[in-house]
């Protein structure tokens, strides 16, 4: 998702200005201000602010500090309230390349009648964006909550999928309208109630975890990614950053048992099939319509697709450079 908040920051110098024509009072010294009166600073070289809360660059907002990773301290999700947990990387529905977030479902989405069950923040830090989305239309239209939250100015987790915001957080923001967006910072606990997943919104929680410092290797060309979406290459394993016990915990809920637990999206290999395509023209990763709801309605099958062609390859998972010339032709299956 989202985009993160940018703001300049500006410098006040004071000015001693005289009272009825007497000549300013010239000050030979002046006490420094000290580092918590400051503002951040937003580069090495700046001056007048605080550099130990340094804005490092990332995709951090304008009110994050310091750089690094975070620790998930808390789950999102009571462990006695979670049903299951999906890691990133499945391909289901509109979702044509593997998926870069995993999924935290609850039980109270499927409970009679359904209940509303609470969100809280995985870690300490800086909840730097919150959204309302409006999804569907008619009798199928329902609201899309979204946060971020920010350990450093490299490291974030997102969610989508609140059916509201709670607690303190929402007595800061308010009511948001319909598509709208506000830049909060407010400081967050981890453990902190912040929302409430469930119906209509959705069955649970997206979870997507983001390291600036991380770069995804698997990605033959990573710019038709990042063109659409920033982040796509540094979507980082939720599991990496969150300590015992509550690492096996949340382990013991997840459906997946290979390695990596938490997932892959990158599976491209160079001069092979093996990987993600898109068709020549199509925009790469961002697709023809990308106002299809956020999804891939024109992301059809990334390195480029030839257009024409019609030899058959035998061996078609590991066609290697060399073994004669091999050219696929891709084309759309509606299955019944």
């Amino acid at each position: 998702m989202s985009g993160a908040a940018r703001a300049g920051v500006g410098l006040l110098a004071a000015v001693l200005i005289s009272a009825c024509g007497t000549p300013p009072i010239a000050q030979t010294s002046q006490p420094s201000p000290s580092a918590a009166a400051l503002p951040p600073c937003q580069s090495a070289t700046a001056t007048g602010c605080d550099k130990s809360k340094i804005h490092v660059g990332g995709s951090g907002s304008a009110a994050c500090v310091g750089k690094g990773t975070g620790t998930i301290a808390a789950s999102p999700i009571a462990l006695q309230d979670i049903a299951f947990i999906q890691p990133m990387g499945l391909m289901a529905g509109g979702h044509v390349t593997p998926i870069d977030h995993g999924y935290i479902y609850v039980k109270g989405a499927v409970a009679s009648p359904p209940v509303q069950d609470p969100v809280f923040s995985p870690m300490a830090g800086n909840i730097s964006v919150v959204t309302r989305s409006l999804r569907g239309t008619g009798s199928s239209a329902y609201d899309d909550y979204g946060v971020t939250i920010e350990a450093t100015c490299t490291f974030r987790v997102r969610f989508s999928n609140l059916v509201r915001f709670a607690g303190a957080l929402g007595n800061v923001i308010g009511q948001l309208q319909g598509n709208e967006t506000k830049h909060p910072n407010y400081a967050v606990k981890a453990g902190e109630l912040i929302g409430y997943t469930g119906l209509p919104t959705g069955y649970g929680i997206d979870v997507w975890v983001e390291n600036d410092d991380l770069t995804l290797t698997g990605f033959i060309n990573p710019a038709q990614y990042t063109a659409a979406e920033v982040w796509k290459t540094h979507v980082a394993d939720l599991f990496e950053y969150t300590p015992e016990p509550l690492k096996d915990q949340m382990l013991a809920l997840l459906e997946r048992d290979a390695l990596p637990r938490w997932g892959k999206i990158d599976y491209d290999i160079d001069g092979r099939l093996v990987g993600n395509w898109f068709l020549v023209g199509s925009h790469g990763y961002a697709g023809l319509h990308p106002q299809y709801d956020g999804y891939w309605a024109g992301r059809d099958l990334v390195r480029q697709l030839p257009r024409r062609g019609a030899s058959v390859c035998r061996n078609r998972q590991h066609t290697r450079p060399g073994d004669g010339r091999c050219v696929y032709r891709f084309g759309q299956v509606r299955a019944g």
